[in-house]
């Protein structure tokens, strides 16, 4: 299955990367399956800033942890997770941080928050509560 993007306005359809779109089409023939659905916009870059410089911070800091070393344990504890059939065996795929639409990126994070609180015992602030334009990440 491929993925297509576009836009619409007024009922007509742009796909981004026409020519590729109509050279695929000549690679199938028969019935086909068009499925068209509002795209889910990826987290942003506000988003990423506060996870790095806030959630992944205090983390760091309270544990001793790098940052990395936090994301990555935090990415197997509460990232969206699929299994696939590989092998004969069901494999977990753990879905990355820059992967996540805004609203898993939002789940991901008060996951964490909740988990930073009742383990830890530690205030995560929420977004509206720090200021996101200076903060370093990476």
């Amino acid at each position: 299955m491929k993925k297509w993007f576009g836009t619409t306005q007024q009922g007509n359809l742009q796909i981004k990367d026409r020519e590729a779109f109509k050279t695929y089409l000549t690679t199938i023939q028969g019935d086909i399956e068009l499925v068209v659905s509002k795209r889910k916009g990826k987290r942003s870059d506000a988003q990423n800033r506060y996870l790095w410089g806030v959630v992944y911070k205090l983390l760091s800091t309270e544990t001793g942890y790098k940052d990395e070393e936090i994301h990555e344990l935090m990415l197997e504890k509460f990232a969206p997770r699929r299994y696939m059939e590989l092998g004969g065996t069901s494999e977990k795929v753990v879905k990355r941080s820059s992967k996540m639409d805004k609203i898993e990126f939002m789940d991901y994070v008060e996951s964490i928050k909740q988990w930073a609180a009742q383990t830890l015992n530690l205030y995560i602030p929420d977004p509206n509560e720090v200021a996101l334009d200076n903060l370093d990440y990476y």
